[in-house]
């Protein structure tokens, strides 16, 4: 009869228990249960009993994690450098063929508080204004930060600049002066040589050996020359035979 109460009132202070009882830990628990009864007649039960139970449960648990994602930041110092032309120097003699040294500075790209040296997008050569060449980051054979170019000139002075493209920004670098020798520079070509001689005087009828055109005389249209000092000597010719008729005239009277 005593375990027939007995067992329930065990389930039941089992189930009372906290879960975290059941979760870890150490649980200690007693219990004593003491019944008597007395049956004195016929359809009569009369029974009395007392259940003591005393229980403890400690448990203790504990859960620690700890984690932390940090991403690596760096910092990035911007370039003071600017773009310019290492060679040739400025106001130097090149020949028609060149290489055209050209240094471009790199700016800072961040991403979050990640920041990195990003070199210039691209970089190149102008001459008188124009861009002859050029060539972009990640390209065989091109380093934007420092680069090479051979470029062809025209004979003469030209002005030559280099220029790199920070993503749509441009930078320039200080003009430079250089010669090309050739034609179109007299200091260092040669004289032009002596005009053709004049072609040589054929020479006609119409005039001496002197070149100058021979006098008609007024003799309408004769083509005979008249010898230096004739013209003065005929006037006295005729006055002298003129005398001389009048003479023999005066004779015949």
């Amino acid at each position: 009869m005593t375990s027939a109460w007995l067992r329930p009132a065990l389930v039941t202070l089992l189930c009372s228990l906290p879960a975290a009882a059941w979760a870890g830990g150490t649980g200690t628990g007693t219990g004593t249960g003491t019944g008597t009864g007395t049956d004195t007649g016929p359809g009569t039960d009369t029974s009395t009993g007392s259940d003591t139970g005393t229980g403890s449960d400690t448990g203790t648990g504990s859960d620690s994690s700890s984690g932390t994602t940090a991403a690596e930041c760096s910092e990035c110092t911007e370039s003071t450098d600017a773009v310019q032309i290492v060679s040739p120097a400025n106001g130097a003699t090149v020949a028609t063929t060149i290489d055209v040294h050209v240094t471009a500075p790199y700016t800072c790209a961040c991403e979050g508080c990640v920041c990195a040296p990003r070199p210039p997008f691209s970089v190149g050569v102008r001459v008188d204004g124009m861009t002859v060449i050029n060539c972009q980051d990640g390209e065989e054979g091109c380093t934007t930060e420092d680069q090479i170019f051979t470029i062809e000139l025209e004979p003469g002075p030209h002005t030559l600049d280099a220029v790199a493209d920070h993503l749509g920004h441009p930078e320039f670098s200080d003009p430079i002066e250089v010669t090309v020798p050739g034609s179109t520079d007299d200091s260092t070509g040669e004289p032009p040589p002596p005009p053709p001689p004049p072609p040589a005087s054929t020479g006609d009828s119409s005039s001496d050996s002197t070149g100058a055109p021979a006098s008609d005389g007024g003799g309408g249209g004769c083509g005979c020359r008249t010898e230096p000092g004739r013209s003065e000597v005929l006037p006295w010719l005729a006055l002298v035979a003129f005398a001389g008729l009048g003479a023999r005239r005066r004779r015949a009277r």
